[in-house]
């Protein structure tokens, strides 16, 4: 008998449907066996197989001595799968909200740290190299930065710093006193064996929710302010910029005005030289 180009398709068709089966019921079996060995037995899939009693069709013929999956079984095994793999899923985005989260906080922390540095750069320039212009009288300008000015300028930062690691450390030793104070607190609690009454217990639950609102609140508010804070520090580096600009600007034509006077007086007093002989003759 030949096989039509329909019949063809057809067992193609089922024979894609049974590598499909195939493969989902392998996952199914693999992650079973693993919760299994776990966790312990899980709940097994409906015993319902049956055998072809009356094939019809070739596969149906080849597939007569073999136990198949029945429909109520598929249907049980492709819920165990979807929810499988709406776990992962959902395992997948809690990980890249939370990777998110971590960039993100990375990405404001670079930026305050540039602003920061860009601040330093601006300190730096107008603490140690606006001192350090010094023009030379009858020849070109020369920079030269005196070392005085930058060994000033990098012990005040180091002494800034200094208070600064000060400072930490004694608000890190106050938080520790406060935590061991708390754990005291709860030992003490927890071996006198004090019970809250459910009044009690729910007054602190409508304290504790209260305080939540109001810290989330002002973590939005500070959250704001930090914002709010980076940009005009960014606002005030371009006005300080511009202001340094405008700064180099009017020394150049002070000194280009002191250039023309000196000048004129020199033509001055070259004018009046030409002048006093004439008179005397």
């Amino acid at each position: 008998m030949s096989v039509t180009k329909d019949d063809f398709a057809r067992y193609v068709w089922e024979n894609e449907m049974l590598l499909r089966e195939n493969a989902m019921l392998e996952a199914y079996l693999a992650r079973e066996k693993e919760i299994s060995a776990r966790e312990g037995p899980t709940e097994p899939p409906p015993s319902t197989s049956h055998k072809s009693k009356r094939p019809g069709s070739r596969a149906q013929r080849r597939r007569a001595g073999s136990t198949t999956l029945t429909l109520e079984k598929k249907i049980f095994i492709a819920e165990k799968e979807i929810k499988a793999q709406n776990v992962h899923l959902a395992e997948i985005e809690e990980e890249y909200q939370s990777e998110s989260i971590n960039y993100k906080a990375m990405t404001g922390e670079t930026e305050v740290r540039i602003t920061e540095i860009k601040r330093e750069a601006y300190e730096f320039k107008r603490s140690v190299l606006s001192k350090g212009f010094i023009w030379s009288k009858g020849g070109p300008a020369t920079r030269k930065v005196p070392a005085d000015a930058v060994i000033k300028y990098y012990d005040s930062k180091i002494k800034s710093k200094d208070m600064l690691v000060t400072k930490l450390q004694a608000r890190n030793k106050v938080i520790a006193a406060q935590v061991a104070k708390m754990e005291s607190q709860l030992n003490n609690k927890n071996h006198s064996e004090e019970t809250l009454s459910p009044i009690d217990f729910r007054q602190l639950m409508i304290e504790n929710e209260s305080f939540s609102q109001t810290i989330d609140a002002k973590n939005k508010d500070l959250l704001k302010i930090k914002v709010s804070t980076t940009k005009m520090g960014q606002m005030l580096t371009d006005k300080r910029q511009l202001l340094v600009g405008l700064q180099d600007e009017a020394v150049s034509l002070r000194k280009r005005i002191a250039y023309q006077e000196a000048r004129e007086k020199k033509l001055r007093d070259v004018s009046e030289n030409l002048e006093y002989p004439e008179s005397v003759g």
